[in-house]
């Protein structure tokens, strides 16, 4: 049986700062956000938004984390 470990697979700044370092050694551009995995899973996606029950949208912190590796 395949499972992910949400502690393990969550997105912090260091890995996001590691994977564009990476990608600019391979000079690949662009970016995607998704979790590819159709299998369904407790893992939640790394979603950069969310709506509140009122209806107003809240960034998460893997916009941050986005934004952060974007903009160094």
């Amino acid at each position: 049986m395949f499972q992910i470990d949400p502690a393990k697979s969550n997105l912090t700044q260091i890995k996001a700062d590691s994977l564009v370092k990476e990608f600019k050694k391979l000079d690949a551009w662009g970016m995607a956000f998704w979790n590819w995995n159709y299998v369904l899973n407790p893992s939640p996606n790394f979603n950069l938004i969310k709506v509140t029950d009122h209806g107003h949208i809240q960034t998460t912190k893997y916009f941050t984390i986005i934004r952060n590796v974007i903009s160094s």
